[in-house]
């Protein structure tokens, strides 16, 4: 991603995404919907050596690309690639934060992270630096209300305001494994590209 000279507010959404889902689309309209970003970046984590049973970098790349193209055509959503591209470099919030600003000092970078994520800031690597330099954006996953520690740059999304649903990766993985459905879990493009490449199935294990 090339530098900027524009200020912009951006969105960061990362995960391994592995692979995207509705749930994942879901969780970027409700950012979208927030109106206050000019642009969300959608991240892929690089995946850990011990999990041998994901999709490689590429693959999952390759999926998001699909859903966004499918389903964001026309919406300021960026498929972000620096985690994938510098492995082992940027492995904590806090070293993305640092190296995303020295790239884009202009922008203004907000984190967008689920329930669980934020009710665990405080066991997060360099917590002291993020609750003073981080903001976060608080999305809606399964509807539960959110708790989080004193002092964080948070807004939080309220569930009655947004649509959001409780599905994960590990789930769609499960069903692959045991060769049951998953239309209507993942965009069609999405799925024709699981099927193509035969990911997540058990001779790939």
């Amino acid at each position: 991603m090339h530098r900027s000279t524009e200020n912009r507010n951006i969105a960061l959404f990362g995960g391994a995404f592995d692979p995207p889902h509705v749930g994942h689309a879901l969780a970027i309209r409700q950012i979208l919907d927030t109106n206050l970003f000019d642009q969300v970046w959608v991240a892929p984590t690089s995946i850990r050596p011990d999990k041998v049973s994901s999709a490689d970098d590429a693959d999952r790349k390759e999926m998001l690309r699909l859903l966004i193209k499918d389903l964001f055509q026309d919406e300021p959503v960026v498929l972000a690639s620096h985690l994938i591209d510098h492995p082992g470099e940027l492995r904590t919030t806090i070293d993305e934060l640092r190296y995303l600003k020295q790239r884009h000092p202009k922008h203004v970078f907000s984190v967008a992270i689920g329930r669980d994520q934020a009710e665990a800031l405080p066991h997060w690597n360099a917590f002291d630096e993020l609750r003073l330099e981080a903001q976060f954006l608080i999305l809606v996953r399964d509807g539960a209300p959110v708790t989080i520690p004193a002092g964080i740059n948070a807004t939080i999304l309220d569930p009655s305001s947004v649509a959001w649903m409780n599905l994960s990766s590990t789930e769609i993985r499960n069903r692959l494994l045991s060769e049951s459905f998953i239309e209507g879990m993942v965009p069609h493009v999405v799925e024709r590209y699981i099927t193509a490449r035969q990911l997540y199935r058990k001779e790939k294990q």
